[in-house]
């Protein structure tokens, strides 16, 4: 049975010293004396707990003790499991910590001890160590692991700046998906591999994709690593920082401003928030009205009818807005009858509406927008 310690017993604290000054002498004096440490676990094994192995005390950020190969190997000679897990919020193994930490010494330490260089759980999408070294910007640990026979995905691939491996990603049967072209765009921004950027935008990356796990678009990423090449030919192809990009308040607030100047009678600002081609798509396919001309008209025609409205609701995305509209009876246009409700589908673009859809159903609405 493994043993849990506490983080405040005396052999808890004596080990974990022994281990982060790399004393040998005093680490070895230990095992002698309590035969169960090397297997042990330090911390606390309830329900809301964490504890670690000693090999996750070598490996423990920033890394780079002492004597730290060694100690690696003290440990495992001792009985020390180079696979054992965290456990808390996420297993990583110890080759996990190793490589967020950037030891090159004590991965290859652990490695050499049978550690599984594919072992899941990294904090960074439950992969492997790689993951880990990658996310984390731990190069020289990175690419040691590609040199010890990890396997590499396309992010990895484009990440590391491996542009061999990128590309032999699209002569498979199966090419990847346009969200992994993305994904790996933003991964050789985030690393500073411009060779690799070029390469997957001309496989059709979204050259402004901001992923879940932060608010940055591959131009923010290239700039946070001041790459200025890198940031500099993303500028030079429309690549905006996150900061520069719409979001749902912005577009609201556009739209309740176009609103406002509607029931102002305000043409003029009506007409300069229209971009110049602007479409407004019917109901039906055959009533449409074109330019900013005849969409003001058909808006400020509409709104001087005064139809009974008892409610609007706004439901915004970053480019593009529903507009419901609901009352009693709103009429009918051109022989269609509206019924209680109807929808526009607002589509805008650097601060211009582009094209407005209508729809009798909400759904179908949010549906066109995407935002179902």
């Amino acid at each position: 049975m493994v043993a849990t310690i506490g983080t405040e017993d005396p052999v808890s604290v004596a080990v974990t010293s022994a281990i982060h000054t790399g004393d040998l002498v005093a680490l070895k004096a230990l095992l002698v004396e309590h035969p169960q440490l090397a297997t042990a676990r330090l911390g606390d094994d309830e329900a809301q707990g964490m504890s670690r192995t000693l090999l996750h005390v070598v490996t423990d950020w920033p890394g780079h003790f002492p004597n730290g190969a060694a100690t690696v190997g003290v440990l495992v000679d001792a009985g020390a499991d180079v696979n054992a897990r965290f456990r808390g919020p996420h297993e990583e193994t110890p080759l996990h910590w190793a490589a967020s930490s950037d030891d090159v010494e004590v991965l290859d330490a652990l490695l050499d001890a049978g550690a599984d260089i594919e072992a899941p759980g990294a904090v960074l999408g439950g992969g492997p160590p790689l993951a880990d070294a990658r996310g984390f910007k731990q190069w020289r640990v990175a690419f040691r692991l590609v040199e010890r026979g990890a396997r590499t995905t396309l992010v990895d691939a484009a990440t590391l700046g491996l542009h061999d491996r990128v590309e032999g990603y699209f002569t498979d049967a199966t090419p990847p998906s346009k969200d992994e072209v993305t994904h790996a765009f933003w991964g050789a921004c985030h690393g500073g591999r411009l060779r690799c950027a070029e390469y997957l935008l001309r496989q059709g990356a979204e050259l402004n994709w901001i992923p879940p796990w932060e608010n940055l678009t591959p131009l923010d990423a290239a700039e946070r690593e001041h790459v200025d090449e890198l940031a500099g030919w993303l500028r030079d192809r429309g690549a905006k920082r996150a900061s520069e990009l719409p979001t749902k308040r912005r577009t609201i607030e556009f739209l309740w401003a176009w609103l406002d100047a509607l029931r102002r009678g305000d043409t003029e600002a009506l007409a300069a928030a229209l971009a110049p081609d602007i479409v407004w798509q019917g109901i039906r396919e055959d009533l449409s009205c074109r330019g900013p001309e005849e969409v003001v008209a058909g808006f400020v025609s509409g709104y001087e009818e005064r139809r009974e409205i008892s409610s609007l609701e706004l439901v915004a995305g970053p480019t593009k807005i529903v507009l419901a509209v609901r009352g009693p009876d709103l009429g009918e246009v051109e022989g269609v009858a509206l019924g209680t409700e109807v929808c526009n589908v607002f589509t805008i673009e650097n601060e211009k509406i582009v094209r407005i859809e209508d729809f009798q159903r909400r759904d179908e609405a949010l549906a066109a927008a995407g935002l179902a």
